[in-house]
């Protein structure tokens, strides 16, 4: 052997020594850096695929099928792309683990402003575990895990993450604040004003800039998993002390957002108040509501948001839309307390409010029974401050059952009541009414009785083709409300036994595959001939058209209310116009192709029923559309 050759083989075996008494490398320090490195590698391109990008979306290409070859160690490399838009993904963070090392040690390392990744220490051949993680301040949701059976034949790796919009900003901070205060939040519209946290959205840490950014000047955000929603989305960014609050629409949800979004951030609206609890009291909270006052004939409904103190007495209610309010206690323990209030941007103090306690007294307890005894529906029954209302401080739902002498009985128990007066309130599931269904009651009682009045009847509804005449043989259901009580079951012949008579305030839809769906009232039953001691039988009859028909309810997202003026486009041409109820009634030949809903200074957001991005319906008869201003 040469001199050359033996000095090579023995310079390799004090390397393979070398590493094998020298563990994995373990990065921590690195998982902890904000800043990515910005890494020296080698050109990293995607592999060209010959598949269309439709096959390639829909294929799963985090688990690539490599074959394992044992013996062999280099360093990983490659690119993290996004799976949607096929960009390069800066600023994520890498983990690995080699399950061919023992004890397995964690790598890891960060992306580069082109998505490129190295880890600084090899791994032999075999099964491999990454996880990918969008920003280590998010708890879920932020990571992708991808395992694969390594071959080191030097070809850089390609991993893809399903990702969220990453979005840069352009605004001032306001005096004092920095990145570190505001967080960031996604949703599918603009918040819910009134509401501390967003129920539908995404939310995410807002990120210094970063030289491995689009903007590397720019603070930016990237929403480490995709929404739920399509359409379009409202990014917001809230000051962490409730004080500030700007955001802007974005119409794509994956992807960067290249042109940087300009926020203007303006005070958010706030309360607060010293609540005066007793001293040494057996209570050291209370709960209030805080709710919008809307006219009575509105059918907006009101924005309701709640909120606490402790024993410091320190009530704050954040993130507010000014207008005019009602406050109250939404507390037993508490004598009824209300302040109409106006509220302004900024923070609105109440000063002092003083709560005067209400001691627990005892039980309510009665009953609930029908004049015939024969009643089995169910009931509902609270105790409140407010009347007609089962939001209440104690409430339950009754059901009615045998007393043993043959008549079915709901028995009411309220533990715990506390002292003063209280609207006892009941109202029964399937639309029967009853003069008893308010009353006024204190503890302790223990001989509530309310007897309700149930004349009832059998309902039938039957669907058939308006030509020939025949029951509907296509698949067909029929839903329907009355009172508190709605329901629906499958047929062209549907009957509701138990209902009141006449069915007072009851409303049906009948619906068949190809048929236009039919609306009906109680005014639409006619009774029919009955065995006499049955109870009575009214019936309706659905001649129902073959074609498409379907009930729009457009309304603005954020308060409820109906949006009058929307028109709606059916493959661009011109079909309707929303009334002043914010419905239209749209009968065609055929299903509708694209649907589009527009009105000026308005903003057609994500829907239950309808897909805005792509203008299909994916529900019916009736179609919830949500829109709000720009």
């Amino acid at each position: 052997m040469g001199v050359l050759a033996l000095v090579a083989v023995i310079v390799g075996l004090g390397v393979f020594f070398a590493l094998r008494s020298n563990p994995r490398q373990d990065l921590s320090a690195v998982a902890g850096s904000s800043e990515p490195q910005v890494l020296e590698v080698s050109r990293v391109e995607a592999p060209v695929e010959s598949a269309p990008p439709a096959e390639r979306d829909s294929r799963t290409p985090l688990e690539p099928e490599i074959p394992a070859v044992q013996g062999r160690e280099a360093h990983l490399r490659g690119v993290v792309l996004c799976a949607a838009t096929r960009e390069p993904l800066p600023a994520f963070l890498l983990s690995a683990v080699s399950y061919a090392v023992k004890p397995r040690n964690t790598l890891w390392t960060t992306t580069d402003a082109q998505g490129r990744f190295e880890f600084p220490a090899s791994v032999p051949n075999g099964k491999l575990s990454f996880e990918l993680i969008d920003d280590r301040s998010i708890k879920r949701g932020n990571s992708h895990y991808v395992s694969i059976n390594y071959e080191s034949d030097g070809a850089p790796l390609e991993l893809v993450a399903a990702c969220g919009p990453t979005c840069y900003f352009e605004f001032e901070f306001p005096p004092g604040l920095g990145v570190a205060d505001f967080e960031v939040f996604l949703t599918s519209g603009r918040p819910f004003q009134g509401l501390a946290y967003v129920g539908d959205g995404i939310s995410a840490a807002l990120r210094a800039p970063s030289a491995a950014a689009l903007h590397p000047t720019l603070p930016w955000v990237r929403f480490g998993i995709l929404p739920y929603w399509r359409s379009v989305g409202y990014v917001e960014l809230r000051s962490e002390d409730g004080r500030w609050r700007g955001g802007a629409w974005i119409e794509e949800l994956q992807g960067a957002i290249r042109e940087p979004l300009k926020i203007a951030f303006e005070p958010a609206c706030w309360l607060v108040a010293q609540v005066a609890l007793p001293p040494n009291g057996d209570v050291d909270y209370a709960q209030f509501r805080l709710i919008e006052r809307t006219p009575l004939d509105s059918l907006q409904r009101p924005r309701v948001k709640g909120g606490s103190c402790g024993p410091d007495g320190d009530l704050r209610i954040e993130f507010l839309e000014p207008g005019e309010y009602r406050l109250i206690t939404h507390d037993e323990h508490w004598v009824p307390f209300e302040r109409e209030i106006t509220l302004v941007p900024g923070e609105n103090d109440l000063g002092q409010i003083a709560l005067i306690p209400r001691p627990v007294v005892g039980a309510i307890r009665g009953t609930i029974e029908s004049a015939s005894g024969l009643y089995e529906g169910a009931c509902h029954v609270s105790l409140s401050n407010t009347p007609f209302t089962d939001e209440a401080q104690f409430d339950h739902s009754l059901d009615f059952e045998d007393d043993g002498n043959g008549r079915l009985v709901a028995q009411i128990e309220f533990e715990n009541v506390t002292a003063g007066e209280w609207f006892l309130y009941v109202h029964c599931h399937d639309g029967f009414s009853h003069q008893n269904s308010l009353l006024t009651v204190t503890a302790p009682m223990e001989n509530v009785r309310i007897v309700l009045e149930d004349p009832s009847a059998t309902l039938e509804i039957l669907l058939v083709d308006a030509v020939s005449g025949e029951p509907i043989s296509e698949e067909c259901r029929v839903s329907w409300e009355c009172g508190a009580a709605f329901d629906g079951d499958d047929g062209p012949r549907i009957e509701i036994p138990g209902m009141p008579n006449p069915p007072a305030g009851l409303v049906f839809m009948a619906e068949a595959n190809g048929y236009v769906p039919v609306r009906g009232t109680e005014a639409d039953f006619k009774r029919v001939a009955a065995d006499p001691s049955a109870p009575p039988r009214i019936r309706a009859t659905c001649r129902m058209q073959r074609g498409f028909g379907g009930l729009f309810h457009v309304r603005d997202r954020s308060s409820g209310s109906p949006i009058q003026g929307a028109q709606i486009f059916i493959d661009e041409v011109l079909a309707a116009e929303s009334d002043s109820k914010g419905e239209y009634w749209l009968e065609l030949a055929k299903h509708p192709g694209r649907v589009r809903v527009q009105k000026p200074g308005w903003l057609w957001v994500a829907s239950p029923s309808i897909d805005p991005k792509i203008g299909q319906l994916v529900d019916g008869p009736e179609f919830q559309i949500n829109m709000e201003r720009r």
